[in-house]
């Protein structure tokens, strides 16, 4: 789902994110902006002193439960080789 079709007006902030270059909050803002009124939020958190901020930030967008994938590969979903 590509954020310029979701929420034009976030996505148009995405320039800060790359002039930043650092992950700033804009990148966990827009994870978990419940845009679509999902009852689901599947994300990530790599370092894993964020898993339990990550839970909380879904509880205020309502979302029914919320998945964080932990120690996985920065910046996605995916997980590891060496972690399954």
């Amino acid at each position: 789902m590509d954020l310029e079709n979701v929420c034009n007006a976030l996505s148009r902030l995405t320039y800060l994110r790359r002039a930043i270059i650092e992950r700033p909050c804009f990148a966990t803002i827009e994870k978990a902006i419940n845009y679509l009124d999902a009852e689901f939020l599947l994300t990530s958190a790599f370092h894993p002193n964020y898993v339990e901020k990550m839970l909380r930030i879904g509880e205020p967008q309502r979302f029914r439960d919320v998945f964080v994938v932990s120690e996985g590969i920065e910046g996605g979903l995916a997980f590891r080789k060496d972690v399954l």
